[in-house]
Order: C-alpha cells, then structure tokens, then sequence
C-alpha cells in the first residue's frame, strides 16, 4: 500500500530539526563521566590560575576547555546554514513524502531521492519534528503533522 503526502518547511521547522539533532547527539556524547571530567578540569584550571601559575600547560588546558564549546557551536552553525539554507531556496517550501512497503521517497523542487527502509536506522519522534536518520551523521527532517498517523506507524515499524 502506498501512502503520499506532502511536509511543509519554514525556518522554524528547520532550526528545531537541527536544535534537536545536535542537543540529543551532544546529550548521548556528553554522559555523566565527561561531564565530571570537564569540571575537575575547569576547576584545576581555575586553581592554577589562583595560585600564578602561567606556564604553558594552563595556557593548553584553558585553550582546551574553551575550544571544544566552540567546536559545538561551529557545528550547529554549519548544520543550521545547511538546513536553513535549503528552506530559503525553496519557492515554495514543500516536499512530497512517498511510503510504501520496500522504500520512502522524498521530493521537492529541488531534488528527489528514494530510500530503502533498511537504510534508516532511527526515526526520532519529537512534538515539533520527526527526524529520519539514515546513518550516524545524516538526517532528513519532517514536520509530524505532514505524516498520517496510520501509514506512518506501519511503515515505521518496519
């Protein structure tokens, strides 16, 4: 059975696809023990700079702590432009999803691909978005009210 419809973007869908798919990656990578790790650095850190210390170990260790947010950052930026970027070329802002039994097609003004089911490996289901994820790094984004409820639970459980 084949079920279509169509998922229409804005700027707002495409920055909460890239605030949720970086948070939740940036949550998985940062468990408790890098956590606890990040501070006993940054408070060693502040200790050394107490006591006068300026030797090029502090000058590596707070270049460290400070790069690694802005590494974060960099990377919402480049995914924020990517996504954003392809909205705004858009005329009209819409893609037309295509379900069936093997595969999933997606298609817009701007170009067209098909996937097998087996080649997704997660569907992230948040209120405002659903995230298809493909492989680890790439990901296609939906708004969820463009999805049926129906054919999308049946196709998904696949």
């Amino acid at each position: 059975m084949v079920h279509e419809f169509l998922a229409r973007y804005s700027e707002d869908v495409g920055r909460e696809a890239v605030r949720r798919f970086l948070g939740r990656r940036v949550r998985e990578w940062l468990d408790f023990k890098l956590c606890a790790a990040a501070l006993i650095l940054t408070g060693y850190l502040g200790w050394l700079i107490y006591i006068g210390d300026r030797s090029w170990w502090v000058g590596l260790l707070a270049a460290t702590i400070v790069l690694i947010p802005c590494i974060v950052l960099a990377v919402y930026a480049a995914h924020w432009h990517n996504t954003v970027g392809r909205i705004r070329r858009m005329q009209v802002p819409m893609a037309r999803f295509t379900l069936d039994e093997t595969q999933i097609a997606v298609a817009s003004e701007l170009g067209s691909a098909t996937f097998p089911w087996p080649l997704i490996v997660e569907v992230w289901e948040f209120p405002e978005i659903w995230l298809l994820l493909f492989r680890r790094i790439t990901s296609s984004r939906c708004p969820p009210m463009a999805f049926p409820p129906r054919p999308w639970n049946s196709s998904a459980q696949r």
